[in-house]
C-alpha cells in the first residue's frame, strides 16, 4: 500500500513538473516574439540615413528674392551688402559665431584696396535644434584696383564654441557694372509688374547680333514673408528706385523703416502707384513724407488724360499727325484717385494733376493717381518714356538705328556724356563717397577765381595752384549759363568710382584724400616742446626750493623741507607726465578728422570719420561705434606696404558695431575709416528763409550760411556759435565770390595747411631769386630765420623750430639757427606739427577746401558750414589712448537745386521696331516669364537673346492704336 502511495506521489510530481514546464515555456513566449509585425514608423526611422549636422540653403544678397538666388544675387564691388544665410542644425543645439568674407575668387580673400588687410564680418549665432534660422550679416565686397572685377563671391563660415568650423560654404554672386543698379518692386501682385523687365528704360531689347546690358535689375520680393531688404541705408547704395503698390508697410521691421527714410533723404527715389497704396501709406511710417493724399476715388477715361496725352504722347514717326496716345474709353474706365497735395509738394507739369512729387533732402517720392499695373497703361507705347522721364526723373532720350540692326539712344540734350554714365543711374549721393570723382562729362565749372564763362577752367585743379592770392577763390559756383554743359541736380561736383559707380566706399579721392593728407601730417604723439619743458622745470624748481623752504620757515620747521623734497619730486614727475600726455615707456594716440552731412528738417546725419592710431609698442586696437548703423574698414595708405595679408574683424552687435583686431606695429601709425548714420536728437531747420533752428543735440562753431539767389548773385549770413536748441536770425548780406569764403578762411580752424603754407612760402624769398613760382615749391630752399620773421608764424616759433629739428635730427642748445634751411615739403610737415601743438586741436581746412572747391553752389541752393568738437564721442578706442585730437566739418544742405523740368523722350522704340512685333514679344514675355532668365555676366541668357532676335527683327510696322 505504501508502495502504491509512493507511485501515485511520483506520478503527481511528474504531472506537476510537466505543468510548470508548460507554463514556463508559455511565459518565455512573451519575451521572445517570433514573426511579430514591426511598427512602420520604427522601421522607417531605423532604415533612414542620419541627417547631416547642418543643412544650408543658398545665401541671399539683399535686395534679393528668396528661392531665386541665382537670378537675384547681384552685388557691386566697392559696396557694403546685407547677406542672409539660411541654415538649420539637425542633431543638436548649436551656438557659436558666423564669419562672412568678400572673396575675389572661390578660394582667395579680397583685400581692402590700398591696405594689407582683408575684413571678416563676425556675428554671434544661436541655432536651436531643427529650427530653420536666417542668419543676416553685413559684408564689404572690395574692388580689385588692378583689374576689372569679373567675379564676386561671399564665403560663410560658422564656427562652434570651440572655434571649429561646422559650416563652410561659398556663394557665387553676379557683379553689377558701375552703371547698373537695383530697382526694387514692392507689390502685392508681382505678376502684374513683370512687364517692367522688358521696358527700354530698364533694358534695351536685343535686336541684332549684340546683347544689350541692363541699366537696372528688377528685384521683386515675394508678396508674403520677411522682406529681403537691408536694415541700414549704408547697404542700400546699389538701390536706385523702389516702386510700391499694395505692399503692407507693417512687413517692414523698425530698422528697415529707418533705412528707407535715410535712403530717401540721401537721394533714393520712391514711386507709389496711387489707388491701391495711398490710403494704406497715409497711416504708415511713410505718411508724413507723402506728396499727396487721396481726396476721392474717380473713374478715369480719355477726358482725364487729355493733358497727359498732350504732353507725354509722342508723334508716330510715319504719321506725324497722330500720337501714340494713352487711351481709356468711357465705356471701360480705369480706377483712379484725385490727389490732394501735402505741404511742400507739387504736381508734375503736364500730367493733368495725376502725378505729384515731393523732395526729401536729395531724394523724392512720386505718387500717381492711376494704377501702373493697369493693362491700358502697360500697352501705352509711351509708358516706358513716362516711367523713365516723369517717374524716374532721368534725362530725355532720342532713339536711333545703330549698326548690326540694333537700336540705341543718346541723351537728346547732349550734355550728359555716355549712355552708361553711372551718375545718371541714381540720385543717391554722400559727400564723403561721391564728391570729386570721375563725372563722365567735361568738368567745366564757373569758379569764383575765374568768373569769365568763356574761359572756364578744370575744377580738378586746386585753385591754390592757379591763383597768386588764395582769397580770390574757394567756392565752386555754377551758373545757369552753363546748363548746356552740365546738370547741377545730377552732377553738382559729384563723381563716380570707375569700378564701383555711385555711393561706393571711397578711400581714394575728394574728402578721403583731403583727410588722409591732414591726418598723415599731424598723426602721432606730440612730444613736449623745449618751451613747455622749460616752463614746467621752472615751476618745479620754484616749488621745490623757495616755496618749500618758505612754507616750513613760516611753520618754524625748516628741517622738514628736506623731508618734503622727495615727495615734491614724485608729485612733480607725475604732473609732468600727465601734462605732457605721455605714459612712461608706452604711448598711444588717436588723431581723427570727420565730416557730418545733414539735410534740412531731417534728424539723422551721415558722419564720416578718418582716424590715425599711433602706438609706441605693437597694439591691436578695437574701435566701437555708436549704434548699428555704422561700418568701418582700414583706411587706404599711400605707402606701398607688401607685408603679409592679415584679417581685421568687423563685428556686428545688438547695440553697436566694432572694428576689432586692427594691428598697429611698434612706432607706427595705422589708419581707419568709419561711417555712421547717426541720430542727431533733432533736426536743423531753415524757417521762412530768414531763421535757422538747431534742434539737434550738438553745438556748431563758426557757423555761417551761403545762398545763391540767381546766377552770379550770392548772399552770406554769419551765425557764429549755434548752440543746441537755439534759434538764430539770418542777417543776409550781399557777397562777392571771394567774400563768401573770406569769413571761414579768417578762422584759424578753417585754414588748410596747404593754403596757409602756399601763401607763406613765396614771401620768404628775396626778389633776386630767379625761380618761377612753381619752382619755388619744388626746388626752393628757405632760411629758417626768414620763417621766424613771418607774421603768420608769430607765437609758434619754438614749436616750429622744434619740429624742424626733429626732421633734420639737429638737437642741442648750440644749434645755429642762421644756418638752418628747409624745403617746402619739410616746412609743410613742420607747420602741421607746430600748428597742432600751438592750437591744441585740429582744423578742418583741408575738408572745407575740397568741399567748397568741388561741391557747386547753384541757383536756389542754401548751405550751412560749421565745425563741431563733439563727434569724437561717436566712437571709442580700446585700449585707451593717452592723446586724442579731433575735428569735424559740418555741411548742412538747407536747400538743394531743383531738378530739370521733366520732358518726354523725343521718339519711341516703336518707331524703329514696330508696334505689333514689340507688343507680341512683350505679351509673350508676360505669359512665359522668359525675361526672368538673366543669369549670365552679360545680363541676358542665350535663350532670351535668341528669342528676341527671332521675334524683334527689323520690322517697321506702325500698328494702329
Amino acid at each position: 500500500m505504501i508502495g502504491d502511495m509512493q507511485t501515485e506521489n511520483l506520478q503527481w510530481r511528474r504531472w506537476l513538473v510537466l505543468l510548470l514546464g508548460i507554463l514556463l515555456f508559455a511565459g518565455c513566449g512573451g519575451c521572445v516574439k517570433e514573426d511579430q509585425p514591426q511598427d512602420p514608423k520604427e522601421k522607417e526611422t531605423k532604415n533612414k540615413p542620419a541627417k547631416p549636422d547642418f543643412e544650408n540653403k543658398p545665401a541671399v544678397l539683399y535686395p534679393g528674392i528668396f528661392n531665386q538666388e541665382i537670378k537675384s544675387n547681384r552685388a557691386k564691388p566697392g559696396h557694403w551688402v546685407q547677406t542672409a544665410l539660411r541654415s538649420q542644425a539637425n542633431n543638436y543645439d548649436a551656438n557659436g559665431e558666423m564669419l562672412t568674407t568678400g572673396m575675389s575668387s572661390v578660394s582667395s580673400v579680397a583685400e581692402v584696396p590700398g591696405t594689407n588687410c582683408f575684413v571678416e564680418t563676425r556675428r554671434l549665432v544661436a541655432m536651436p535644434k531643427e529650427q530653420p534660422k536666417t542668419l543676416e550679416s553685413l559684408v564689404f565686397i572690395p574692388c580689385d584696383e588692378n583689374t576689372s572685377t569679373k567675379s564676386v563671391n561671399v564665403r560663410f563660415v560658422i564656427n562652434n564654441q570651440s572655434q571649429v568650423p561646422v559650416v563652410d560654404t561659398v556663394q557665387p554672386v553676379l557683379p553689377l557694372k558701375p552703371y547698373q543698379y537695383h530697382f526694387v518692386v514692392l507689390v502685392d501682385a508681382p505678376d502684374s509688374y513683370s512687364y517692367l523687365k522688358v521696358l527700354d528704360c530698364i533694358k534695351l531689347p536685343n535686336l541684332g547680333s549684340m546683347s544689350s546690358p541692363a541699366f537696372y535689375h528688377i528685384v521683386m520680393p515675394d508678396a508674403e514673408g520677411s522682406l529681403p531688404l537691408a536694415p541700414s541705408a549704408l547697404a542700400w547704395t546699389t538701390t536706385a528706385y523702389v516702386l510700391w503698390d499694395g505692399m503692407d508697410p507693417e512687413r517692414f521691421t523698425s530698422e528697415q523703416k529707418t533705412a528707407i527714410i535715410d535712403w530717401l533723404h540721401f537721394g533714393g527715389q520712391l514711386i507709389v502707384s496711387g489707388p491701391n497704396s495711398l490710403e494704406t501709406l497715409q497711416a504708415s511710417f511713410l505718411g508724413p513724407y507723402l506728396p499727396a493724399s487721396s481726396a476721392a476715388a474717380i473713374n478715369l477715361s480719355d477726358k482725364h488724360l487729355l493733358e497727359l496725352n498732350e504732353n507725354w504722347s509722342t508723334n508716330i514717326l510715319k504719321n506725324p499727325d497722330r500720337k501714340w496716345e494713352f487711351r481709356v474709353p468711357t465705356s471701360a474706365p480705369m480706377l483712379g484717385v484725385k490727389l490732394e497735395l501735402n505741404d511742400d509738394a507739387m504736381f508734375i507739369k503736364g500730367t493733368g494733376e495725376l502725378v505729384a512729387e515731393k523732395n526729401l533732402g536729395r531724394g523724392r517720392i512720386v505718387v500717381t493717381g492711376f494704377s501702373l499695373k493697369d493693362i491700358r497703361f502697360k500697352k501705352w507705347p509711351n509708358a516706358s518714356s513716362f516711367i523713365h522721364n516723369a517717374l524716374m526723373r532721368r534725362p530725355v532720350r532720342k532713339f536711333y538705328k545703330a549698326e548690326f540692326d540694333n537700336v540705341g539712344f543718346r541723351w537728346s540734350e547732349g550734355r550728359y556724356g555716355s549712355t552708361f554714365n553711372p551718375i545718371l543711374g541714381t540720385n543717391l549721393r554722400f559727400l564723403s563717397r561721391d564728391l570729386g570723382g570721375e563725372v563722365g562729362v567735361s568738368r567745366t565749372h564757373l569758379s569764383l577765381w575765374n568768373d569769365d564763362v568763356s574761359s572756364l577752367g578744370n575744377s580738378n585743379v586746386n585753385p591754390w595752384f592757379n591763383s597768386q592770392n588764395p582769397l580770390d577763390g574757394g567756392f565752386n559756383i555754377e551758373s545757369s549759363a552753363l546748363d548746356a554743359q552740365i546738370d547741377p541736380w545730377m552732377f553738382g561736383g559729384y563723381g563716380f568710382n570707375e569700378q564701383a559707380g555711385m555711393g561706393a566706399w571711397n578711400d581714394s579721392f575728394g574728402v578721403a584724400e583731403a583727410a588722409r593728407k591732414n591726418i598723415v601730417r599731424v598723426a602721432g604723439i606730440t612730444p613736449p616742446s623745449p618751451k613747455f619743458v622749460l616752463q614746467l622745470l621752472s615751476i618745479y624748481l620754484l616749488v621745490l626750493v623757495p616755496v618749500n623752504w618758505l612754507i616750513f620757515k613760516l611753520m618754524g620747521r625748516v628741517e622738514w623741507a628736506w623731508i618734503a623734497m622727495p615727495i615734491i619730486s614724485l608729485i612733480g614727475a607725475v604732473a609732468v607726465v600727465k601734462l605732457a600726455s605721455l605714459d612712461i615707456g608706452f604711448v598711444r594716440s588717436r588723431t581723427q578728422i570727420g565730416i557730418l552731412e545733414m539735410h534740412d528738417g531731417y534728424a539723422r546725419g551721415h558722419l564720416t570719420q578718418y582716424s590715425a592710431l599711433y602706438s609706441s609698442l605693437s597694439t591691436r586696437y578695437q574701435i566701437e561705434m555708436n549704434g548699428r548703423d555704422s561700418v568701418a574698414l582700414p583706411f587706404k595708405s599711400n605707402s606701398d606696404s607688401k607685408s603679409t595679408l592679415r584679417p581685421v574683424v568687423f563685428e556686428t552687435g545688438i547695440e553697436a558695431n566694432l572694428l576689432r583686431n586692427f594691428l598697429v606695429t611698434s612706432n607706427s601709425t595705422g589708419m581707419t575709416h568709419q561711417e555712421t548714420l547717426m541720430d542727431l536728437g533733432g533736426a536743423l531747420r531753415l524757417i521762412d528763409g530768414d531763421n535757422i533752428q538747431n534742434d539737434t543735440n550738438f553745438d556748431y562753431l563758426d557757423a555761417g550760411v551761403v545762398r545763391c539767389l540767381k546766377p552770379g548773385q550770392f548772399e552770406f549770413a554769419l551765425i557764429g556759435e549755434l548752440v543746441a536748441g537755439q534759434k538764430a536770425q539770418l542777417d543776409w548780406q550781399n557777397a562777392s565770390a571771394a567774400e563768401l569764403y573770406n569769413y571761414w578762411y579768417a578762422q584759424k580752424d578753417f585754414q588748410s595747411i596747404d593754403a596757409t603754407c602756399r601763401e607763406i612760402w613765396p614771401s620768404l624769398f628775396d626778389k633776386e631769386v630767379t625761380l618761377s613760382n612753381e619752382q619755388l615749391f619744388t626746388e626752393g630752399v628757405a632760411k629758417i630765420e626768414a620763417l621766424l620773421q613771418h607774421p603768420e608764424l608769430q607765437g609758434m616759433n619754438s614749436d616750429l623750430i622744434f619740429a624742424l629739428q626733429r626732421q633734420t635730427r639737429q638737437r642741442g642748445a648750440a644749434l645755429d639757427i642762421a644756418s638752418l634751411e628747409t624745403n617746402y615739403e619739410r616746412f609743410v610737415s613742420a607747420y602741421a606739427q607746430a600748428s597742432k601743438q600751438s592750437q591744441k586741436g585740429l582744423g578742418v581746412g583741408e575738408l572745407f577746401d575740397v568741399v567748397t572747391q568741388e561741391l557747386t553752389l547753384n541757383d536756389g541752393e542754401i548751405r550751412m558750414f560749421a565745425r563741431t568738437v563733439a563727434m569724437n564721442e561717436q566712437s571709442t578706442v580700446a585700449p585707451n589712448v593717452t592723446q586724442e585730437k579731433s575735428a569735424t566739418l559740418v555741411v548742412a544742405h538747407l536747400r538743394l537745386p531743383k531738378a530739370s523740368e521733366p520732358k518726354p523722350d523725343e521718339n519711341t522704340l516703336i518707331d524703329f521696331i514696330g508696334k505689333s512685333d514689340l507688343f507680341r514679344k512683350f505679351e509673350e514675355s508676360l505669359d512665359t516669364g522668359e525675361f526672368d532668365s538673366e543669369t549670365t555676366e552679360e545680363d541676358a541668357s542665350d535663350d532670351q537673346q535668341n528669342n528676341e532676335n527671332d521675334i524683334m527683327s527689323n520690322s517697321e510696322k506702325d500698328g494702329d492704336q
